[in-house]
């Protein structure tokens, strides 16, 4: 019952102390103007792009096709990458507790798996 209590409290002194800095503060010029008169004194349109603050990265290098191939190569090609994938996903994984998956042997087809349901006359 308590925290209730406080809580409305709380919710009271902070829209009272809002309603009498507000009260206090100086009024808006309230101009009642006709949306439809053209004539009607705006302020003036301020574009802004979104792109102003826009810092590049820094100077780009260009690496020649053939030579990133090369680097490629000499890592271990794709194969390499991929290990090391799999080394960033077992060491995420080193909490788990769970079996490891059963390795699959790709020189042979794999079977297709057997009907679950025959449908017959």
């Amino acid at each position: 019952m308590h925290s209730n209590y406080r809580t409305n409290l709380v919710y009271f002194c902070v829209t009272a102390c809002t309603t009498l800095a507000n009260a206090n503060a100086n009024p808006a010029t309230v101009v009642n103007v006709d949306p439809a008169d053209a004539a009607t004194p705006t302020p003036p349109l301020i574009y802004r792009s979104p792109l102003a603050e826009y810092r590049a990265l820094g100077p780009d290098k260009s690496v020649v096709w053939q030579d990133a191939n090369d680097t490629v190569t000499k890592i271990g090609g794709w194969r390499e990458y991929a290990r090391e994938a799999a080394a960033a996903m077992k060491a995420r994984e080193a909490g788990n507790a769970r079996p490891p998956a059963k390795a699959i042997d790709s020189s042979k087809p794999v079977p297709p798996p057997a009907p679950v349901h025959k449908h017959g006359g």
